[in-house]
């Protein structure tokens, strides 16, 4: 693919020219490729103009679900005690040591929800 701008190829998403520096955006539904000015961006992800409703409407609900997957790892936790150095919270973490680990760590869902590719 030529740039717009130089007509120099493009490698990757970025113009080949040093001192062009256009840069691309792939739609997140077509797959098509457009310019920083032809593209809409929305919590991260991007979209041309014909497919921004159904991008936005895609991301919306995928933000819902993961909202909902992320309270349900907590859920176990409230109002239980597990911060406190008393006994009580010592056994509280105790017995749910393996419900704070899978709690602590971030899901490939999420990781790929908040660094989506350009």
């Amino acid at each position: 693919m030529k740039c717009k701008m130089c007509n120099k190829n493009i490698h990757g998403l970025i113009c080949g020219n040093k001192n062009c520096m256009q840069e691309y955006f792939e739609c997140s539904i077509c797959k098509d490729i457009f310019t920083s000015w032809e593209i809409y961006e929305y919590r991260g992800a991007y979209a041309c103009e014909e497919h921004i409703d159904k991008m936005r409407c895609n991301r919306e609900s995928e933000r819902m679900y993961l909202i909902e997957e992320e309270s349900n790892k907590t859920k176990a936790f409230k109002n239980i005690d597990i911060f406190s150095d008393d006994a009580i919270g010592e056994a509280n973490r105790k017995l749910l040591k393996t419900k704070i680990e899978i709690a602590s760590k971030e899901s490939t869902r999420l990781q790929n929800y908040e660094r989506p590719k350009k």
